[in-house]
């Protein structure tokens, strides 16, 4: 074939259909020329339909931050694009001195790759190329593509369904640990990891409670516990503590918390006060009381001293969510499931309105 770019080749095993699939490395510069997305447009008709695509709409936020990494060189594409080529013909797949070649044109229209998986890869590749600084750098790189080899429209459309349907990202604890590591992130963002993680390993009042990935043991997930310290880290006064202070505080707040309700740490897995919805609730208020305290001239880092200002919890009470419903208080305010009041504020608008219950009751309090 004149005016084609030939590949080396491997041939795997045919789709369930019967179409052939190889794989092989491909110049971006080429794989860039000759990529097509299939957008659905829903003027044409409905997703899916043959003239309308399936495809959905790039999100130009991840290609900017993929552009950013390629063009920084933090990233390596070592995974494969699998690309449908619609219009193949058997002797575009050829022997050639023992070796099996595939053979694209060149020529405007034909042969075009249509992208099934990896469409902001491609994009922010095309983005790079059109960059005067980094076009020279990656032109001539390779990337892992899989080829489909003339499959029916309704296979590609199938082939999109079931990779991106399946597939499953890396959950929100695994990603954060992970991240501090991979990634620049802000200061704040690495200490908060590493304070949960000082938590988990160091504290009495937190052993077998914060679960990390792959790990049975817990009931706090790490993410829960490092967003948790989110609005902490808004406040000048705790970000200037050295990181071992702010350890200390943590256990001293808590510490006082054990002493004012001293059930909820005996059994830690029927009370809601260790989860997502206590601590997350808790660290709001940790603040506004952190204040109050410096103003008497507290010692912050007692567990005595934060016992007597959050002692108003004892009071906190309202009916559980049981068919016939009890008035619970105290301890019983935070027991798990119906039998106890916290679960109802478990939404994001339930957990500002507890929030602003409890500093009633902490702030107000003399």
């Amino acid at each position: 074939m004149a005016n084609a770019v030939k590949i080396d080749v491997i041939e795997g095993d045919k789709t369930i259909k019967g179409t052939r699939i190889v794989t092989g490395y491909l110049k971006i510069n080429d794989l860039v020329d000759k990529q097509k997305v299939d957008i659905h447009d829903p003027t044409k008709g409905n997703l899916g339909d043959k003239k309308a695509g399936y495809q959905r709409l790039p999100e130009q936020s991840r290609i900017k931050r993929l552009f950013s990494f390629l063009s920084n060189k933090k990233v390596d594409l070592i995974t494969g694009l699998v690309c449908s080529l619609r219009d193949f013909s058997s002797e575009q797949l050829k022997l050639e001195s023992g070796k099996l070649v595939l053979s694209i044109s060149l020529e405007a229209g034909k042969n075009m790759l249509y992208i099934i998986d990896g469409q902001h890869r491609t994009r922010a590749l095309y983005e790079v190329l059109k960059d005067p600084d980094f076009v020279d750098v990656w032109k001539d790189r390779k990337i892992l593509c899989v080829f489909v080899l003339g499959p029916s429209y309704e296979e590609e459309k199938e082939l999109f369904y079931y990779i991106n349907n399946y597939a499953k990202s890396i959950n929100t604890g695994t990603k954060m640990e992970l991240k501090i590591d991979i990634e620049d992130v802000s200061s704040v963002e690495k200490e908060s990891v590493e304070l949960v993680r000082m938590l988990k390993d160091d504290s009495k009042l937190w052993k077998d409670i914060i679960k990390y990935p792959n790990s049975s043991i817990g009931m706090l997930p790490n993410s829960a516990g490092i967003t948790s310290l989110k609005h902490l880290y808004t406040q000048d006064w705790f970000k200037t503590l050295p990181l071992s202070k702010k350890y200390e505080l943590l256990e001293a707040f808590w510490g006082g918390l054990k002493i004012v309700l001293p059930k909820c740490f005996v059994s830690p897995e029927e009370y809601t006060l260790q989860r997502a919805v206590g601590v997350s609730v808790l660290h709001r208020i940790l603040s506004p009381v952190y204040n109050k305290m410096i103003h008497n001239g507290e010692q912050v880092f007692d567990p005595k001293s934060w016992s007597v200002y959050l002692a108003p919890l004892k009071t906190l009470g309202e009916e559980n969510r049981l068919e016939v419903p009890k008035y619970v208080q105290a301890e019983e305010f935070w027991t798990s499931g119906s039998e106890g009041a916290a679960g109802r504020y478990s939404s994001g608008a339930g957990k500002k309105n507890l929030i602003n219950l409890l500093l009633g009751l902490l702030v107000a309090a003399e």
